[in-house]
């Protein structure tokens, strides 16, 4: 049976989960995708927004391949569960929260896996192209720095990894909910043997904080029409438009091959 928990505990989380690295705080300001409170306008809403206009390494952006500083290997080291995760809908997104461990590591440095969203369409675009969906993965580690991975997703065949979730999404802003009997795979979540960008970038939502390392898998994976409509139909355009470079570097780390691994 699902179970419903207790909503101010939920509101409490996310706003953590939305706040800066360096603890900023949303409050009671109210922000959206569309007109007077959309994007364009997010800086003049509060003060703490002010990077939405000021900040000069801004998520997301638009990811080039020709324009990209070329590595090898794969800087990730992922150490995904399947896991029950509770479902809140924060009136932006579906977040799924995770509870089991799931961690990465990059750098020698290890972060949690703490929630993964969605985004219709998607954010970062591919060679000035976006794509139907994108699912973000938030990580923390325990100095409060961030790492997220970006995965985008095509039309095309239905994603067994994506059922259970789908299963249970939360219709209305405010509802969290759970059901223990349904696990999530998050490792088939992840793409295989793609190349990834990686650059220095922030949230995609106010208060839009600075710091957050990015990882996002040039290949995307698929999801069906069906699918794609369930999520369209509670989001359908809950995206940040591409933000200037303004200099940065992106590195693309380019998949090893099956004969290249053989090699070795």
């Amino acid at each position: 049976m699902i179970r419903k928990t207790n909503l101010f505990a939920c509101s409490v989380l996310l706003v953590f989960l939305a706040a800066s690295s360096k603890g900023a705080s949303l409050g009671n300001t109210q922000w959206s995708y569309d007109g007077k409170t959309g994007p364009d306008h997010w800086a003049e809403l509060a003060g703490e927004f002010h990077l939405c206009r000021d900040g000069k390494r801004q998520s997301p952006i638009d990811l080039r391949a020709d324009r990209a500083f070329p590595a090898r290997g794969n800087p990730l080291k992922i150490a995904y569960q399947p896991d029950t995760v509770d479902e809140v809908n924060n009136g932006h997104t579906v977040q799924e929260i995770i509870h089991n461990g799931s961690n990465v590591t990059f750098d020698g440095r290890r972060y949690q896996l703490v929630q993964f969203h969605f985004h219709c369409h998607s954010e970062h675009t591919l060679d000035g192209k976006a794509l139907p969906l994108e699912m973000h993965f938030v990580h923390r580690d325990d100095t409060g720095r961030l790492l997220v991975i970006g995965v985008l997703f095509r039309q095309g065949k239905s994603n067994a990894a994506l059922e259970a979730m789908l299963r249970h999404l939360p219709d209305k802003p405010g509802a969290h909910e759970v059901d223990p009997r349904d696990q999530i795979d998050i490792k088939a979540l992840i793409p295989k043997n793609s190349a990834i960008f990686t650059y220095d970038g922030s949230l995609t939502t106010p208060p839009a904080s600075e710091g957050v390392r990015w990882f996002v898998y040039r290949k995307p994976l698929s999801l069906s029409s069906i699918q794609l409509k369930k999520f369209q139909a509670l989001y359908d355009h809950n995206f940040r438009p591409a933000q200037p470079l303004n200099g940065r570097m992106i590195a693309l780390f380019q998949a090893r091959s099956r004969a290249t691994a053989k090699k070795k």
